[in-house]
Order: C-alpha cells, then sequence, then structure tokens
C-alpha cells in the first residue's frame, strides 16, 4: 500500500476541467501536428543551404528555408528517398543522427531542419559566410542505435554522430557503455554563464529517465503519455459516464476510474455487438506500458532494480516486451499458475488482462485479441503447453504469434489508450468505419479524450545526447542549448514539440503559450499524473532491450 501511497503522492496532481474544451483538446492534439508546425510566430532564417541526398550520396532535391513551412510527401515526393540532409557549406561538419526519416515523420523532419538551420545561421563568421555545415541523418526508430561510434576513426559502416536523439528507454544502455557521455559538466557551465540549473527547467519525472547512476546523459526534449480517447456516440448510446475529467468522477478520480471499471466498459461495448470494447495498439513496447500502468494499482513494480522483468516471481530477462506479456496469456490457456506465485499479479492477470483478451465464449473479447495470437497455430499450442517456468525467452520462435499490432487501429468503436501525438483518428476512423458499415454513424461519432485509468499513466519521450566518440563535443552542446531554447524570440523549443503534438517534458512550458492554453488542459492535467515504466527506480541499462527485441 505504501508503494500506492508514494506514487499518489509525489504525482502532485490536481483535478478538475469541464468539458467546454475537449473538441478544441483534439484540434490541438489529433491529427493537427502538420498544420500547426506552419506556426505564424515563428519563421527560419533565410538564405541557409539545405540540400536532401539518398544513399548513394546522389542529391534529391533543395529546400529553402520558405519550404520547410509547408514540407510533405506532397510537396516534396521523394523524402522516402532521403537518407541525410546538409544544411550550410561551413568547413566544421557536425553530424546529428534522428529518427526523423520519411514521409510519415515529415512535420517533425521539418523542425528539426528549422532548427539546425537557423544554427548555422546564427554562427556564420562576421563575412556572413557559413562556419559549420551539419549532416542531418534521416533514420528511424529501428536503426537509431544500430552502429553507433563503433570503431575509431568513424567508418561508413560504423559512423559517429556527434549528437543523436534518443527515446528514453535507450539512454541508459548506452550510458552504461559509453558510447554517450555525461553532460554534468556541460550543465555546471551552463549554471555558471546562467546563474541557474537547466535540469531545474524539466519536470521531476525525467530524473528516472535521462539519468544514469545519478548523472545526466541526455536533455529532454519531447514527451509522451498516454490518454484515453473514446467513441463518445458509443457512450451516449450506452448510458456510460465519459470518463475524467468531465463526468462525476470525484476529487480523487483514480479512485472510482479504475481498471475495473475500464473492464466493465469495454465488456460493456463488446457485448453490445457494436464492435471491440478496447482497441489496443501502438509502437514499441506498448505493451509494457500498459502492464506497467495497470500494475501499479496492485503495488506490483514491473522492473526490478537490477533490470529484470518482475512482474512474475520469477524475474525475466527484459527482452521482448512483447513475448514476455504475450507470456502470461500462457496462464489463461494451462488455467495452471505454476511460477506465478505473486499474488498481487495474479489479481493483474484475473481481473483486467484475461477479461480484456481472452475470450469467456462465443462472440468479440472485449479487447482486440487477435492482433496478439492466433490459437490455432501448432507452434503457439506446444508453447501453450510448456510450464511457465520452463520456458525460454531467448529462444522462443517469434512466428509464433501471428500478428503485430503496430499501425493504425481499427475502426475504435470503444476505447483506445494511446500517445496524443500525431494521430489522425478522426480522419482515418470515421472513413475506415463507412468502408466497412452501411450504418457507420451509429458508431462513428466524435472522438472524446480523457485520463487513463487508474493512478497513473505512461511517461516517455525523446531526448538528445552527445556520444563518446564526437570531436566537436562543446558545438554538440551549444546546438543542443538553442534546442532548448524558450526565448520567444527563439522558441525552438515550441517549434520541435508543436510538431510533435504534445508539450515539452518541462515544467517551465505549461505556464506558457501555446501550452498553456485550455485546449492543453486534459493532457496536461494528465502529464503531471504520468511517471516512466521502471519509476521509482532510475533507469538500468537493460531497458534499452526491450526495444532493441521488440
Amino acid at each position: 500500500m505504501q508503494f500506492r501511497i508514494a506514487i499518489i503522492n509525489s504525482l502532485n496532481f490536481r483535478q478538475g476541467l469541464g468539458s467546454l474544451f475537449l473538441s478544441l483538446l483534439l484540434l490541438f492534439l489529433v491529427g493537427k501536428a502538420s498544420s500547426l508546425t506552419n506556426t505564424t510566430t515563428f519563421y527560419p532564417k533565410s538564405g541557409v543551404s539545405i540540400v536532401a541526398y539518398n544513399v548513394h550520396d546522389q542529391q534529391q532535391f533543395i529546400l529553402t528555408a520558405a519550404d520547410l513551412l509547408s514540407f510533405t510527401a506532397q510537396t516534396f515526393p521523394l523524402i522516402d528517398s532521403v537518407t541525410y540532409y546538409l544544411i550550410g557549406t561551413g568547413p566544421t561538419l557536425l553530424e546529428v543522427r534522428s529518427p526523423f526519416g520519411g514521409a510519415d515523420k515529415a512535420s517533425i523532419m521539418a523542425a528539426a531542419l528549422e532548427i539546425v538551420n537557423d544554427f548555422v545561421f546564427l554562427n556564420r563568421n562576421s563575412n556572413n559566410t557559413d562556419s559549420v555545415t551539419i549532416k542531418l541523418d534521416a533514420s528511424d526508430w529501428d536503426h537509431i542505435t544500430l552502429n553507433i561510434c563503433e570503431t575509431s576513426p568513424p567508418t561508413t559502416l560504423s559512423p559517429c554522430p556527434d549528437v543523436i536523439f534518443l527515446g528514453t528507454t535507450e539512454i541508459s544502455g548506452l550510458a552504461a557503455n559509453n558510447t554517450i557521455v555525461s553532460l554534468e559538466d556541460y550543465f555546471a557551465q551552463y549554471t555558471q554563464s546562467n546563474s541557474w540549473l537547466l535540469k531545474d527547467s524539466f519536470s521531476k519525472f525525467t530524473y528516472y529517465d535521462y539519468t544514469y547512476d545519478g548523472s545526466w546523459f541526455a536533455v529532454p526534449l519531447t514527451a509522451d503519455i498516454r490518454l484515453l480517447f473514446y467513441n463518445q456516440t458509443t457512450f451516449q448510446a450506452l448510458g456510460l459516464t465519459p470518463p475524467p475529467p468531465i463526468g462525476n468522477w470525484g476529487a480523487e478520480w483514480w479512485t472510482s476510474w479504475t481498471w475495473a471499471k475500464f473492464v466493465e466498459y469495454a465488456t460493456t461495448i463488446s457485448n453490445s455487438g457494436l464492435g471491440y470494447g478496447f482497441t489496443f495498439s501502438g509502437n514499441f513496447d506498448e505493451e509494457t506500458k500498459l502492464v506497467s500502468m495497470i500494475a501499479r494499482n496492485w503495488n506490483v513494480q514491473v522492473v526490478s532494480n537490477n533490470g529484470t522483468w518482475c512482474a512474475l516471481s520469477s524475474c525475466f530477462p527484459l527482452l521482448s516486451a512483447y513475448i514476455v506479456f504475450v507470456q502470461t496469456l500462457t496462464f489463461f490457456f494451462t488455467q495452471t499458475r505454476s511460477g506465478l506465485n505473486n499474488p498481487n499479479f495474479i489479481e493483474v492477470l484475473d481481473q483486467i488482462i484475461r477479461p480484456l483478451f481472452v475470450s469467456s465464449g462465443a462472440g468479440l473479447t472485449p479487447a482486440n485479441a487477435g492482433n496478439f495470437y492466433n490459437s490455432t497455430v501448432p507452434g503457439f499450442q506446444n508453447w501453450v503447453d510448456t510450464p511457465l517456468e520452463s520456458v525460454n525467452l531467448t529462444s522462443l520462435d517469434p512466428s509464433i504469434f501471428c500478428c503485430q499490432y503496430n499501425g493504425t487501429p481499427v475502426p475504435i468503436t470503444g476505447m483506445n489508450i494511446d500517445s496524443p501525438q500525431s494521430k489522425p483518428y478522426t480522419t482515418l476512423w470515421a472513413l475506415e468505419a463507412a468502408n466497412i458499415s452501411t450504418n457507420a454513424t451509429a458508431y462513428v461519432g466524435d472522438l472524446g479524450v480523457g485520463f487513463a485509468p487508474g493512478i497513473a499513466t505512461f511517461l516517455g519521450g525523446t531526448g538528445v545526447a552527445i556520444t563518446q566518440g564526437s570531436q566537436l563535443k562543446q558545438l554538440a552542446w551549444k546546438l543542443i542549448l538553442q534546442m532548448t531554447s524558450q526565448d520567444s524570440t527563439a522558441p525552438y523549443l515550441n517549434v520541435m514539440n508543436i510538431a510533435n503534438g504534445l508539450f515539452p517534458p518541462y515544467d517551465t512550458s505549461l505556464d506558457l503559450p501555446p501550452w498553456n492554453a485550455p485546449a492543453y488542459d486534459t493532457a496536461s492535467q494528465a502529464f503531471k499524473h504520468a511517471v516512466p515504466i521502471q519509476y521509482p527506480i532510475p533507469a538500468v541499462p537493460q531497458m534499452s532491450n526491450i526495444e532493441d527485441a521488440h
């Protein structure tokens, strides 16, 4: 119980918001990231050379600063062929590896290009010539940490970028093997120059993701949380009370808007015949985020301080969280608790996960279980028949799991827990529903946004780090500082985060425009109620294995 109370107290959560601004929240957070990138309050500096190249170093197209305000696959059809961009023509080459390649990340890549464009401009020589060229790699999250600085000097097969964008689960692993450097000395420089601590502006829970062994190894840049998206028409038709912050859930809403209530709602929706009550989707270890959010309500930590998955009695290595999550479903098919000696986690399985994902008879499961497994596959049956404690997670055949849940979900007829970042649900959801139903309006409706159930939601994000092999660490730090600028005349932190679709993980930002607008209230309240997967322990190196093996 102390673990639960400590979380509630430390979250410093305040409640209260009417339904007046729900549609505005949707406008800001869902499917509008690309249009919001073209903000009228910021224009990149003109006159800097920006050239796109493919993997064979062949020029694909040339950009101007003005082009970045409408940078899409429609205006630049060769975006998907771009491997890197060269910004500027200076003699000093600074390399930045980003995960923003491809047409689907065009709005965020445009923001990154705007920032480095201005960095080149602002660091010109007195005669107005460029002093630096920035090579901005257009990678993706699957390859962002591959072959970094593995040889000295760097090679084509193992390049050594100076600056790298990292997801929060990757930071501790790269810090532990000395791929990225501690930023403590740079923070000290900042304090000397500015008379206050840069880290004091960060959200307090970023400490658990961006530090390793007590030192900061990355600067927080963007945030990622989980909100509840729900079909308002379905809720109205079935007489379900909308989730908080609207509805009569009380000041301590997490005591009434529980995971048990969530399962009840999901079951009611699926039993109505409208469709799945809970549509589970996402990218990269989404199942770990879901299980950690649920398990906290039963005082269960899913990660130990030595880097193992400890929801089960015998701690598993943090390999593929997907495999571990589906592994827990063995219990549902074999009906044995062998190896499941944690009574609290047994309750999580019995009361939440099993009712959502395992059919109790004919008809739909409350959640889209078909996206996880096909129980008729022989390999799956053999796995099910293996006692839980005898399963070797490192040798599991991934082909026994039929599907991936990544990508756009099927029409949300009930509820979905997902990131608010750049999700065009309203358009795709209505379109898909119209294609499969002659009476789509009966269950498409408007998308509502509220809090995920329970005492805490998920917190993650993206940070920027400096590699150990960089020969330009001071210049790299200067670029990172520009990325964090909240000055009204140089709002580069906002440039990146408006494109990302959510406010930055900075306590100092929530009181500044545009994040202090009422439209962001639901998300900002949820942000104060969000913690990383491994909280309350700091990140361990094995955390990176979750996404590496996913």
